[in-house]
């Protein structure tokens, strides 16, 4: 169900963001976050390429980053275990009352749940890199998440001009089930010469009005992020149609130069 934008706005000055999960990800979110009055603390291995922002910072340890934050975004699709093991260190650094969104595409926010000591602050997020281009967020919600939690999550992304979407707790969730079919597709037709990447490009973007040829897009989300979604999409559901193409994990896996896959 769709939420209306036209609320009271929260005050964010003297407050805090964390971001972590994967590159692509985190300079999407930090990005956007960077337009607030907030600082954005950004927790990874390594320094990732972030916007030049002030209130952007970044640490290696948690131990350098405030307990006290408004949320949490873990953004993490492409490694489970490592996803958990961010959950279970944030979850341990920061304070009970602070949000805990966390990417829900590859797994469900009822999956993460079990993870989590306090699983009534956690809110699933439809975290994919590109999607944020969108004036849409999709939010979903495990079964003990308070509905405090919820409205102030949705309020947090009205004051950054998005609408919230509440979609069932499923693997893929919406936009990113679709978006990732619709990629996988591409390239089993590629593979199999049914047309050039420019032609398929060309037919989806001026015969369906998309904003991407699926190649295109799937260059910019990260094969390695489509791979992901399959994959789960194919554990969750058991179905043919989400098997992902030989060719999808050979660019994931990144084994091959461009010039070399598409002549």
């Amino acid at each position: 169900m769709g939420m209306s934008s036209k609320k009271r706005k929260t005050q964010t000055s003297n407050k805090s963001f964390l971001i972590c999960g994967d590159e692509r990800l985190i300079r999407e979110y930090a990005e956007m976050l960077s337009n607030t009055d907030a600082d954005i603390f950004v927790w990874h291995e390594h320094t990732p390429d972030l916007p030049k922002r002030k209130n952007v910072k970044y640490s290696r340890t948690l131990s350098r980053i405030p307990k006290k934050l408004i949320a949490v975004f873990e953004l993490t699709n492409t490694d489970f275990e490592k996803k958990i093991d961010r959950i279970s260190k944030i979850e341990k650094h920061c304070a009970k009352e602070t949000l805990f969104l966390s990417s829900t595409v590859c797994h469900t926010a009822t999956e993460l749940s079990t993870h989590f000591q306090n699983p009534q602050r956690l809110i699933g997020l439809a975290a994919l890199p590109t999607l944020l281009r969108n004036d849409l967020v999709e939010l979903t919600r495990a079964p003990l998440t308070h509905n405090d939690a919820l409205k102030t999550t949705s309020q947090i992304f009205f004051d950054l001009k998005k609408e919230v979407s509440l979609v069932d707790d499923r693997v893929g969730m919406v936009l990113p089930r679709i978006l990732c079919s619709l990629i996988n597709e591409s390239t089993f037709a590629l593979q199999e010469e049914v047309a050039s990447m420019e032609d398929i490009d060309t037919a989806m973007k001026y015969g369906v009005n998309y904003p991407n040829g699926p190649v295109e897009w799937g260059e910019q989300m990260g094969f390695d992020q489509v791979l992901a979604v399959m994959d789960a999409l194919r554990k969750d559901t058991g179905e043919e149609r989400y098997r992902p193409s030989p060719l999808l994990r050979k660019l994931a896996a990144g084994s091959a130069i461009r010039g070399q896959i598409f002549p």
